[in-house]
């Protein structure tokens, strides 16, 4: 019988669980595992359980329960912060109370408190139900999984997001037609083909600049096709969430990047690594029964 992990090889699984919200497959690979290790970890951890076998070495006061003062001193944290990672709170935990707990530990206390990372979301008014069902039946009918190719455009910021101060009058320039004109010949013709191939079928949103006649033109005399997704439904564009995961990831750890030398483009093609295609294939299935009839293609591609 193989020996148990360590506890911080088990709190790692946990916080990329919770966290970053990984499939199973892909905490395996990052933290070098097999995937039932993932899978009996996690079992533990949500009955629970000790992470780690009886035996095993680890923080001396790892067992010990949240009692009144620490579950309010926990709560206290989060008023302060509520941006706070599970590994901080643990670590100011331990700074301000003595207690020596884990991640998981941390995670269960919050859940006795009735405590959730968890966020509502919302529907843009203008999101027409009707629209939505047109554009799923064509997709669903009209194309296979293969077919599709998803692009949206992003951008990031290293200044902080709460200034308040700057010069009049002088602003960074945004993607225009230009750029979508000359994103199409140099990125998009060479790697996508005429349909009915794989790749053939071009997936957007509404912006204006999709709509230039000469971006689509191009496309169009290579015999692919263009298809817009409604107004106000960014959530059947699986590409949207690659795009929180990538954020979310350069939030967490901007200081660290910094801290290493990475330039902006360096961090950006850092976190996109991090975006694998086991992550892609469940941003796929997360938009709902659109893509639900061809999941099986999901595993053969």
């Amino acid at each position: 019988m193989p020996a148990p992990k360590s506890q911080d090889i088990c709190e790692l699984i946990v916080a990329k669980y919770i966290e970053e919200g990984l499939p199973q497959e892909t905490i395996a690979r990052h933290v070098g595992c097999c995937l039932k290790t993932v899978s009996q970890t996690l079992k533990r951890f949500r009955e629970g359980q000790q992470l780690v076998l009886k035996g095993r070495t680890g923080c001396k006061h790892s067992n010990r329960q949240f009692n009144e003062e620490t579950l309010a001193e926990l709560k206290q944290l989060l008023f302060e912060d509520d941006a706070l990672y599970l590994d901080e709170l643990r670590d100011l935990l331990e700074l301000r109370t003595g207690l020596c707990t884990s991640i998981s530990g941390v995670q269960r206390a919050l859940e006795e408190l009735n405590i959730t990372r968890k966020q509502l979301t919302t529907r843009a008014r203008e999101s027409d139900p009707y629209r939505r069902a047109v554009y799923a039946s064509r997709m669903f009918n009209c194309y296979q999984l293969p077919h599709f190719i998803f692009i949206d455009e992003s951008s990031a910021d290293q200044r902080p997001c709460d200034r308040l101060w700057s010069t009049y009058y002088i602003r960074v320039d945004a993607i225009c037609a230009a750029d979508m004109i000359n994103f199409a010949k140099d990125n998009l013709v060479p790697v996508m083909r005429p349909f009915a191939n794989a790749q053939s079928v071009l997936v957007l949103d509404n912006c204006r600049i999709h709509h230039d006649e000469e971006f689509q033109q191009i496309l169009k005399q290579h015999g692919m096709r263009v298809e817009f997704w409604p107004p106000y439904s960014p959530q059947l564009n699986p590409i949207e969430l690659a795009w929180g995961k990538m954020k979310s990831i350069l939030r967490r750890w901007s200081s660290n990047l910094a801290e290493v030398g990475m330039t902006q483009k360096q961090a950006l093609a850092w976190a996109l690594q991090q975006v694998t295609p086991e992550d892609c294939r469940s941003y796929i299935l997360s938009c709902g029964s659109l893509y639900d009839g061809h999941s099986t293609c999901l595993y053969s591609e």
